[in-house]
This record gives C-alpha cells, sequence and structure tokens, in this order.
C-alpha cells in the first residue's frame, strides 16, 4: 500500500504525455504552402505556459533575421520574437510530446508556422523545422530535422527555398522589422496627439510669436494716458492751494 502511494506522488509529480506522431516525407513546397508565415531566426531561450485551453507549450525565444509573411505590429521584440510548441514545464511537472521540435542556444534555423489565436506556432512540429548550413561550395543550405539524409526532401538551398516562399507570400525572406519602426510610430502618435488637443481648443497654443500686433500698441496707449492722467490730477491740485 506504501509503495502505491509513494508511484501515485511521483506520477503527480512527472508526467509523460506522449502522442503517436508519424512523419512522412514531405517536400519543403507543400509545407511552405500550409504554413501563414515563415521566420529565419537565432534561438535565444525559452519559457514555459499553460494555454487557457489546459494545453502546456513552450515558448522559444528566436532573434528574428529574415521572414515573410509576418506584419510588423506581430513582433514587438525581434531579439525575442515568441515561438510556440507543444510540451514542456507547468508547476513541477514535465509534458513530453514526441515529435515536438527542440532547440540549442544560439541554434540558427528557418522555421514554418502558423497563427492561432494564442500566437505563432511551428507547423508540423518538428517536420517545420530547418537546419540552416553553410558551406563554401554550395553555400547556405537547409536541411530537414525530421528527415536531414532524404535524397529527396533532406536538403534544399536557400536560395531555392526562397524562390516558394515568394510565390507563396509574394515576398522573400527579407529583414522588416528594426528599432526605427518602434519610435516612428511613437513620434507619429505624439504630432497626432498634438492635433488633435489643438483641434479640441479651436485655437494654436499662445505664444510670443503669434501674439496679436495691436496688444503692445493698447499696452503703450494704456501707459501714456495714465500719466497724462497723473500730470492733469496734480496740476489741478496745485491750482487749488493757489
Amino acid at each position: 500500500m506504501t509503495n502505491l502511494l509513494k508511484i501515485t506522488l511521483l506520477s503527480l509529480v512527472y508526467v509523460t504525455s506522449t502522442l503517436a506522431t508519424t512523419f512522412r516525407p514531405t517536400p519543403p513546397e507543400r509545407l511552405i504552402y500550409d504554413s501563414h508565415a515563415v521566420v529565419h531566426g537565432v534561438f535565444n531561450g525559452q519559457t514555459y505556459k499553460k494555454l487557457p485551453s489546459g494545453q502546456v507549450v513552450t515558448e522559444g525565444l528566436f532573434t528574428v533575421i529574415k521572414s515573410a509573411g509576418i506584419k510588423h505590429n506581430d513582433v514587438l521584440n525581434k531579439n525575442a520574437f515568441r515561438i510556440m510548441y507543444p510540451g514542456g514545464e507547468w508547476q513541477d511537472v514535465t509534458y513530453k510530446v514526441f515529435g515536438s521540435p527542440k532547440f540549442k542556444l544560439g541554434e540558427e534555423v528557418v522555421l514554418m508556422l502558423r497563427n492561432s489565436k494564442y500566437g505563432y506556432t511551428v507547423n508540423s512540429l518538428l517536420a517545420g523545422k530547418f537546419k540552416v548550413e553553410r558551406n563554401r561550395d554550395e553555400g547556405v543550405m537547409l536541411r530537414s530535422s525530421v528527415f536531414p539524409n532524404h535524397e529527396k526532401y533532406g536538403v534544399i538551398s536557400y536560395e531555392e527555398f526562397n524562390e516558394i516562399v515568394r510565390d507563396k507570400f509574394g515576398e522573400e525572406l527579407h529583414e522588416i522589422f528594426s528599432d526605427r519602426y518602434v519610435n516612428r510610430v511613437t513620434k507619429k502618435k505624439v504630432v497626432d496627439s498634438q492635433i488633435t488637443v489643438r483641434s479640441r481648443d479651436g485655437r494654436e497654443p499662445a505664444s510670443t510669436e503669434n501674439e496679436p500686433e495691436g496688444v503692445s500698441t493698447t499696452i503703450w496707449l494704456a501707459i501714456i494716458f495714465g500719466v497724462m492722467g497723473a500730470l492733469f490730477l496734480k496740476s489741478v491740485s496745485r491750482a487749488k492751494k493757489n
């Protein structure tokens, strides 16, 4: 009875969730056309989260080098772009999903993505991950993570892959995110807010440059008339005394 209790407690601390995943050799064209976006980036680390649906996922953090199919406002920080894949750890419980991609720190990859209501996920699990390889003779090549040695679909050149991306998204993999974009938006918002305040008041903010020309004249006339009035009262006072 004691042993059974121990086993039960241990099973609550460590849970392995397995999903039967069968991969078949798939041409890159099919993976790309089944994706919502493609990202070329470097793996920086990971965190875990539990979705409202109850699924535990890993959020990989990537530095975006190039991308296609992603909007500007989808990336708050190009050095910490979040991509989800199933499995992870939550409250001292480990969830494993066979076929889910794994990454090494600093690993350079190209990922096929799908956009869900919770964020971007790796399309087709491990099949949606290609490792970036460079050599002098062949240039930049992409190697499949699920069938790295497949004669037909194991390796594809970056150039050929980019042509397929262009056919799908109407654009090649390219760098579209920068810190300047964020600053440009912020400055535009400030200008718009100033215009809005100005239109509410119905007039320009007061300034020395925009003062009406008659203001200075009116002030001087008031001073002159004041001095003249004082002199007049003084002369009347002297006349009475005499």
